[in-house]
This record gives structure tokens, C-alpha cells and sequence, in this order.
């Protein structure tokens, strides 16, 4: 099985990567899909970098609903406990506890947080647009989930690509295990199986799970008043200090560019 690549920054800001071990595939299982991901992953670079990179090699980049069977593998999966990529994932949320060289590295999640006054939406990003600052019309986005499906309080459109989580169902700050499978962010980001399967990954942490957003607003209350600016952010997955497990979406202004990574994927359904 391929590695995550082993990142050493150097003193001009530079980095080189020493990639340790084979290309390979790690195959997951998760509900009526089968993953094929591709190792090594793409970075530390920025997330439209790494997205670009992935998507040019013919794979799918990873959203919520296709991350997450994947980090749940690395902890559950008894069969396949060894492999290296599943080792390198806990090593990564555990902030590089035995190896300094996957210190300070989170994962990219390819969804786009869409804030508004009185919500989110959460729109799915197979091309790694998040950051591209054009206008995204509200409008649009509210007929996209009309007619679809509502779970728990969060609105699905008809595909399931595009999601609303009304502001009373974010719960951010720190969450109780059982919270977390029901926080209406968590879901509309990784949908109810996802959800669930953070909640039991959040387990193995000595902290209670972190959900937030990390970027330029001072407060819960800026984030929800950039309904007509129309702020973009996308999701991040890391291990926090080494002990708990932190769900967020983020800006790239905030987040030091260069420590994101992504592994490419390529889907099929189960017979």
C-alpha cells in the first residue's frame, strides 16, 4: 500500500517530500458504494491546488460523504489495521504524536459552506471551486433544495449535493459524542452516516469533538451576516492539539496554505 508523502519544510520556506512506499489502493465499502482511493495523497498544498491535482488525474475528490468512510476505515477497519495509509491517517489526527513529519497536516473536505443569515448551505465541490469568489445567488441555492428531502432538520436537494442547516441546528463549540451525531452542521457536511460514524471516531480522542469555523469573523454572530457578501469556506478535518477531533469549515486566508492533503478516489456502486 502507497503512503501519504512525509513532508520536511526547509528554512526558505520550501518543502520537499520524501514519499515512503508504494502507490497503491485502499478499497472501503460504505453503504451501496465501493471507494477506490488512490495512495499516496495529493500535498500539502492549498485546497484548490491539491483539488486541481487529483481531478487532472482522472479521480473524484473527496466530499464529506466520501471522506469519512475512509477515517473510519483507519480506526475500525480490524482486518486491515496495519495498512500504511490507515497508520499515516491516525498518525495525522493525532498531530504526528510518533512522527514529527505528519505534525501539523489536516484534511481537506471538498464541500463549499455558503453562509447566510439564516443558515448554511452546504454545496458540494467535485471541482474544487470553493475559493473562487464568484457570487453564489441565494436564490439559486434555495430552489436547488426544494422538493428534496428533510432529515433531522437538515434540507437535502434531490441529488443530495446541495444541503441547508438552519442556524439553530449549528451547534458550534465543543460537543458531547451523542451531540455530534446530531449536530445539524455535521450532518448536512457528512450526512447521517457520517455523522454517526465522526461521533464513533471521536471516541478514541481524550477531548470531546471541536465544531467550528476557523477564519476572519470574531464571532458566531459575523459569520451569519455575510448573507450578502456571500462568504465561501470549505471543510477541514484535523486531529486539533493530538486530543480531540476538530470539524470545521475554514477560508484559505486563515489556514497556513501548505498543510492541507487529499486523497483522490475513483467510485463504483456494489452489485
Amino acid at each position: 500500500m502507497g503512503l501519504i508523502p512525509r513532508i520536511s519544510w526547509i528554512e526558505d520556506g520550501l518543502r520537499t517530500s520524501d514519499q515512503i512506499g508504494d502507490n497503491g489502493k485502499t478499497i472501503i465499502k460504505s453503504q451501496d458504494r465501493i471507494l477506490n482511493y488512490e495512495s499516496p495523497a495529493e500535498g500539502p498544498l492549498r485546497y484548490e491546488f491539491v483539488g486541481k491535482n487529483i481531478l487532472k488525474k482522472g479521480l473524484k475528490v473527496p466530499t464529506g460523504d466520501d471522506l469519512i468512510p475512509l477515517i473510519y476505515s483507519a480506526y475500525f477497519d480490524k482486518k486491515d489495521k496495519g495498512n500504511p495509509l490507515f497508520e499515516d491517517i491516525r498518525e495525522i489526527l493525532s498531530e504526528g504524536k510518533n512522527n514529527c513529519h505528519l505534525k501539523n497536516l489536516f484534511f481537506h473536505v471538498y464541500n463549499k459552506y455558503i453562509f447566510a443569515s439564516n443558515g448554511v448551505y452546504i454545496q458540494q465541490d467535485f471541482e474544487a471551486t470553493a475559493n473562487d469568489k464568484k457570487l453564489i445567488k441565494i436564490s439559486n441555492l434555495e430552489n436547488a433544495i426544494r422538493g428534496g428531502k428533510e432529515i433531522k432538520g437538515v434540507k437535502f436537494s434531490k441529488s443530495g449535493h446541495i444541503r441547508f442547516v438552519p442556524r439553530e441546528r449549528c451547534e458550534f463549540g465543543e460537543n458531547t459524542t451523542r451531540h455530534l451525531a446530531e449536530n445539524g452542521f455535521v450532518i448536512g457536511s457528512y450526512g447521517i452516516s457520517g455523522a454517526k460514524q465522526l461521533a464513533k471516531i471521536s471516541t478514541q480522542f481524550s477531548w470531546g469533538p471541536i465544531v467550528g469555523f476557523e477564519g476572519d469573523f470574531p464571532c458566531e454572530e459575523d459569520l451569519f451576516k455575510v448573507s450578502e457578501s456571500n462568504h465561501s469556506g470549505f471543510g477541514v478535518i484535523d486531529g486539533g492539539s493530538g486530543c480531540n477531533l476538530t470539524i470545521s469549515s475554514s477560508n484559505l486566508e486563515y489556514l497556513e496554505p501548505y498543510r492541507g492533503i487529499a486523497n483522490g478516489f475513483i467510485p463504483s456502486k456494489t452489485s
